[in-house]
């Protein structure tokens, strides 16, 4: 009887895991011109548009998630583009909280984090760039500052596995 309690208990426990993201189911996307890893939980959706190539998010959306594509860019790096986000969050009366350059698998990286004011609420807004050669794309994540702790295993795993082919 015991048994048969604690294995109904672990399954209600795997599907609350994969259902929040969390775990070890892994997918591994790869269009030919980039590729990056995301738990399963995700929904990923391939777009025909030339710049915001996917979008997604996780949890009903309560976290949002884009990849966006800008080619012929040769002359602008990865901070000079984040400061041109930077006056973008600066327009909407965003605040900036912190902000980093850094190479990452051999690729020109920024991260811009900021927070978005709203009436009611608050959405955290996140920003990596990477470049290489003349491709460069930035991943974009928006949610409540709370979501971003919640999944932010989740968000590692997308970031640090992305690469430009």
């Amino acid at each position: 009887m015991i048994n048969i309690y604690v294995r109904l208990k672990a399954t209600e426990a795997l599907d609350l895991i994969k259902s929040k993201g969390k775990g070890s189911w892994i997918v591994h996307f790869d269009n030919g011109e980039f590729t990056f890893d995301y738990p399963n939980a995700w929904e990923i959706i391939e777009t025909t548009d030339e710049k915001k190539v996917i979008t997604g998010g996780i949890d009903n959306n309560s976290m949002l998630f884009s990849i966006n594509r800008l080619d012929n860019v040769e002359d602008i790096d990865p901070e000079e583009f984040a400061r041109i986000l930077k006056n973008v969050f600066l327009m909407q009366k965003s605040k900036i909280i912190s902000e980093i350059g850094f190479k990452a698998r051999k690729m020109d990286t920024y991260m811009i984090i900021g927070e978005n004011p709203h009436d009611v609420s608050v959405t955290k807004i996140m920003i990596v760039v990477f470049k290489r050669k003349d491709l460069l794309f930035y991943l974009w994540f928006a949610s409540a500052p709370d979501n971003f702790e919640f999944f932010d295993e989740d968000i590692d795993l997308i970031v640090k596995s992305f690469q430009i082919k």
